[in-house]
């Protein structure tokens, strides 16, 4: 064969294999991108053939995720007519074609996961390599990361609420929301899901813009992997915004709140899916009364088995606090004539992880107090001055989130943990709650010389709130919490500290949750708020809505105050509890490795009957 036609065949031999690498690359099968990523973005294939091609279609540089199976059914021709300047394609044609080829596909019934159900993994049938797997991500984010692997980024969320059906809104006259998602070192599954979730519900002309802040993540995924992810997936509408160091989650909010162009910020953890129609009714609200502090009723999302878990809105609990200041969640009031399920709710306070609120009514609130540190007491502070400040907390339940709650922080909030949240709450006291501060102080046992807390200056936020012309505490409790329990006239308050057992005392939780749990003796620590108990004028101990009674085993247990008995207990001059229906008295066990309190016949000389509990009321 001569060298003249040697040439012109190699050239004809390269074209075509050319040609058969295009389509076997317009015909693969999808990737596990929703994976956590490691090096695996690196070797995912475009798209399209060529960097130009793919910023002509997309209005992005490169393309890493992975090819999806309905590309499939495209032809490279018509792709080719596709192939125009961007100025030829509009933005909402753009964004269309982007979702429809470049997303990873929507989850379907034969998918795990699918409409919110949870995956369940038979341990029994993972390999070495799977089981490690599953283990290191219980070790690093405190749920089965295994799980929300298995589960597609793009699951849709829909939900029967009948008391909702005959809500409609006006979405042309709606205003716009940009919303914010905080993130430290979250998983690439939960964080994209959320992303994808929130833009899929839309609709697409209210959602202006996703901004994601990064509060100075050291996990790799989260950088450069992350930005190229952003940067060709969402055309623009998902920002990254980076803090250099980490800041924690309430400075993060006030730099998101930054780069909101939409009418209304909503912030959510970056652990979040919505559901469905979940955006209008936020809007909606805000827009009949911009003062609103509009919540979304929340469901939660098993960090086990990642199963959406829908709590009907007959069922949903409103947000209350106790006097150490922590969030809690209290029994909805009964309806008011005339109202539906589905009507508003007034909240004392909400939960810190989802809220809607109008840019204009954050910025007059003077948004989070950029001397609250990391994380807790935002959500509280923020309650307070909407409500004494002119405005109304809402819970909006034809509004659903549903929020991944872990069992435990994955991650520390630095040297000082300690006395963080100590820091945060003593700021919200001494600027919002008067003199119930002193309620505060007996809870957290503040005391000076033993804590030494720099909660640092005040002075600007007590200014914003006389600027504003804010009610007062007082207020607060009579006309918008008056559940909250105020333990005035206690006949005993503070730890209940065993003489038998000296580094012993009373410990237990005593939420709804708790009730017939029963009560036992840990170490004593002044840090542990759930040592504190007041005897009341009434006869009975208690810590806000919960109360110590006896069993029917004569057992200390916990039970809901309104059904414990009155002037049950008696604190005697020899320092014993004495329950005055049985005739007894509480008492330690007498093993040292026995926990639970008894109720045994009176011993004066028994020291394990008798009980160091200051002697004191705290008075307004």
């Amino acid at each position: 064969m001569t060298s003249r036609y040697l040439v012109p065949r190699l050239l004809v031999c390269l074209l075509l294999l050319w040609g058969i690498g295009l389509v076997i690359l317009l015909y693969q099968e999808d990737l596990p991108f929703h994976e956590e990523p490691s090096d695996s973005w690196r070797r995912l294939p475009r798209f399209l053939s060529s960097k130009s091609q793919n910023k002509a279609l997309c209005n992005c540089s490169t393309h890493p995720l992975q090819t999806k199976t309905e590309l499939a059914s495209i032809k490279i021709d018509k792709l080719q007519q596709k192939m125009v300047n961007i100025s030829d394609i509009n933005e909402s044609d753009r964004w269309r074609i982007l979702t429809e080829i470049a997303w990873p596909a929507k989850a379907t019934e034969a998918d795990e996961g699918f409409g919110g159900k949870g995956v369940r993994i038979n341990t029994n049938s993972l390999t070495k390599l799977e089981k490690a797997r599953r283990d290191e991500g219980y070790k690093q984010f405190k749920v089965n990361q295994f799980a929300s692997e298995k589960i597609p980024l793009r699951r849709s969320i829909k939900l029967s609420m009948p008391e909702c059906e005959n809500y409609r809104y006006d979405q042309k006259n709606l205003p716009t929301a940009g919303v914010v998602l905080i993130f430290y070192n979250e998983m690439w599954s939960t964080l994209l899901r959320a992303v994808y979730s929130i833009l899929d519900a839309g609709p697409d002309h209210l959602v202006k813009e996703v901004v994601l802040v990064d509060d100075a993540s050291d996990k790799g995924y989260l950088h450069k992997p992350l930005e190229n992810y952003i940067q060709t997936a969402f055309m623009g509408r998902v920002k990254l915004v980076r803090l250099p160091e980490r800041k924690g989650l309430i400075a993060a909010r006030n730099l998101g709140f930054d780069h909101v162009t939409g009418d209304v910020a909503i912030f959510l953890d970056a652990h979040c899916e919505v559901s469905e129609g979940w955006l209008e009714p936020l809007l909606a609200r805000i827009k009949e009364d911009k003062s609103i502090v509009a919540v979304p009723a929340t469901d939660p999302i098993n960090y086990d088995t990642f199963a959406y878990e829908f709590i009907h809105n007959k069922d949903q609990a409103i947000g209350g606090i106790d006097f150490d200041l922590y969030y809690q969640w209290i029994k909805q009031r009964p309806l008011q004539s005339g109202k539906t399920q589905g009507d508003p709710i007034p909240s004392p306070t909400h939960l810190g992880c989802c809220l809607a609120i109008a840019k204009e009514n954050f910025e007059r609130l003077g948004r989070y107090d950029p001397g609250l540190r990391i994380w807790g007491g935002e959500n509280i502070e923020l309650s307070f001055k909407a409500w004494m400040c002119g405005g109304r907390v809402e819970i909006i339940p034809c509004s659903h989130i549903g929020h991944l709650y872990r069992p435990s922080f994955p991650y520390s909030w630095g040297d000082d943990s300690n006395n963080l949240l100590y820091q945060n709450f003593l700021r919200v006291a001494h600027v919002w709650t008067d003199d119930y501060i002193k309620f505060f102080y007996d809870r957290i046992y503040y005391i000076h010389d033993e804590l030494k807390i720099d909660y640092g200056d005040v002075s600007k936020r007590k200014a914003l709130r006389e600027r504003l012309g804010c009610k007062t505490f007082k207020w607060y409790v009579e006309n918008v919490y008056p559940e909250l329990y105020l333990p005035l006239n206690t006949v005993a308050a503070g730890k209940i500290k065993s003489v038998g057992r000296p580094d012993m005392c009373i410990e237990t939780p005593i939420h709804e949750i708790d009730f017939g749990k029963l009560v036992g003796i840990r170490k004593c620590h002044i840090r542990v708020l759930i040592q504190h108990f007041v005897l009341s004028k009434d006869g009975q101990i208690r810590r806000d809505n919960g109360c110590l009674d006896t069993n029917k085993y004569k057992q200390l247990s916990v039970v809901d105050c309104k059904l414990s008995t009155k002037n049950a207990w008696e604190y005697t001059q020899g320092n014993q509890i004495y329950h005055t229906q049985s005739q007894s008295c509480l008492s330690v066990p007498s093993k040292a490795d026995h926990h639970n309190l008894q109720i045994v016949p009176c011993d004066d000389k028994d020291k394990n009957q008798q009980w160091e509990w200051p002697r004191k009321s705290v008075e307004l």
